[in-house]
């Protein structure tokens, strides 16, 4: 499952997306900043946070980007913290 379908030329656009493309995900990463703000709302003395990120998904570049953004609008400063395995 790929999260950016636009950018990984899945789709042309949302509003036409052409061809035979259909799909569902829960983790938008459009939502990202809304999820910021929220935890902001909730612990507004919060200056950090600690985001866990799968290395191996191709498209955890394009959602680091637009985390960081809301972070910065927000004061935030991340930390990322790359997993590479399941294993514990």
């Amino acid at each position: 499952m790929l999260s950016f379908p636009i950018e990984n030329g899945i789709v042309a656009s949302f509003a036409r997306p052409g061809g035979n493309a259909t799909g569902l995900t829960v983790l938008s990463e459009e939502l990202n900043g809304k999820r910021l703000e929220l935890l902001k709302e909730a612990a507004p003395k919060v200056t950090r946070i600690g985001v866990l990120s799968n290395l191996a998904n191709p498209t955890q570049p394009l959602g680091w980007k637009e985390i960081q953004a809301a972070a910065q609008g927000l004061g935030l400063k991340l930390h990322s913290l790359g997993v590479r395995s399941q294993g514990f």
